[in-house]
């Protein structure tokens, strides 16, 4: 993606790709082969909440609310609508996250569906919190960054099947609590030894049933807690 749009620029500075992706992000309208790049006519429906505090600001990624970077590039991302810093955000496309943020913290923001995938993030993340984004799409390990410890995404729309057979040897924590996942496959042989705690789980809808599968026949590790809801509207623990 990033070959495509930058493949008649005549700019190809690091600083100038992070600007544009930063950008993209949030849904700028970039204008391309202009230097620097120009945030465009953002209308008012697209605008974010306290994240910068005029277009002249918009240029300068490093400048805005809740974006820390080191040496000049983005390292963490904490953009918050109900905490500090807040903002609220009107578009999230996480395909644009630069991929030197090792740190991504996006919580509550109203917006339309969006589509996650573990390829979209940064290949640098260690951290990754997306918890309650409307989120859509499937949670693929197999893509997922190689560093990534703590990934957190409950009160999502994610769905589809949850495959444990490959999970990355860093990770410590997973949170994907109040999803719409229907079926968990796990290894308990491939499951790493730094793993503290896997949650999986439904929205409180009893139509919603997952199963859990260990590959060999034996019973989950208990490190997996798979949740779901009864009729009654219970908290049931599969495992």
């Amino acid at each position: 993606m990033y070959a495509l749009l930058f493949a008649d620029s005549v700019d190809l500075a690091p600083e100038y790709i992070q600007r544009v992706t930063m950008l993209r992000l949030i849904g700028g309208d970039v204008q391309r082969g202009t230097k620097p790049a120009r945030f465009g006519n953002m209308d008012a429906s697209r605008n974010p909440y306290n994240l910068f505090y005029d277009f002249h600001q918009a240029q300068f990624v490093c400048t805005w609310n809740g974006v820390t970077c080191e040496n000049e590039f983005v390292r963490e991302i904490r953009w918050l609508r109900y905490g500090d810093p807040r903002v609220e955000l009107r578009i999230l496309d996480l395909e644009w996250l630069p991929p030197t943020v090792a740190s991504t913290c996006i919580r509550d923001q109203l917006i339309s569906a969006r589509r996650f995938s573990t390829r979209y993030l940064p290949r640098a993340s260690v951290y990754v919190d997306l918890t309650k984004c409307t989120l859509i799409g499937e949670l693929v390990f197999r893509t997922a960054p190689e560093a990534l410890a703590r990934l957190i995404v409950p009160n999502n729309y994610l769905s589809g099947i949850v495959d444990f057979t490959c999970l990355p040897d860093t990770l410590i924590d997973l949170n994907a609590l109040e999803n719409n996942f229907t079926r968990v496959i796990v290894d308990n042989k491939a499951i790493p030894k730094s793993l503290s705690s896997a949650q999986i789980g439904s929205h409180k809808n009893p139509r919603i049933n997952i199963s859990v599968m260990e590959v060999s026949g034996q019973r989950v590790d208990n490190r997996i807690y798979v949740q779901l809801y009864g009729n009654d509207g219970n908290v049931m623990r599969l495992q």
